[in-house]
């Protein structure tokens, strides 16, 4: 935004050529973000927003059987030790390579923390098939 209204200083002659470019378009850039700031700041947030739409009942019981499903994944998923519960955070939910998760656990090689992972997979998928009835949901 700054450039463009640089250019349109330029082009109607408002822009004195003995002045800086850089400063000019500094003070534009600053003054855009301020002005940003100042509306922002008059916007208020509610915490919560007003039920103008109700969720239908189809849209309850799916939402319900969701719940229920990830409170059955988590009552599996604690069965799992607490580095393989680590792992799994690390690279699934947080999306980490596996540098990343050698260098927060301290493991002694990336080959370590790949094989710990696949372990860690294997036996959550185990108990998933262990638990299968807990699992599954009657719809």
């Amino acid at each position: 935004d700054a450039v463009v209204s640089f250019f349109h200083a330029v082009k109607t002659g408002r822009f004195d050529r003995d002045k800086s470019i850089d400063a000019y378009i500094y003070t534009i850039a600053k003054n855009a973000w301020m002005n940003k700031v100042r509306k922002d700041k008059n916007l208020k947030f509610k915490e919560t927003l007003p039920d103008e739409n109700p969720i239908p009942e189809s849209n309850q019981l799916e939402l319900l059987i969701t719940k229920e499903r990830q409170e059955a994944f988590q009552m599996v998923f604690k069965q799992l030790g607490s580095q393989c519960k680590e792992i799994m955070k690390l690279s699934i939910y947080e999306n980490l390579p596996p540098r990343k998760i050698m260098e927060r656990l301290g493991l002694s090689s990336i080959e370590v923390t790949r094989t710990t992972a696949y372990r860690c997979r294997k036996k959550l998928t185990e108990l998933v098939k262990a638990n299968k009835g807990l699992l599954t949901i009657a719809e």
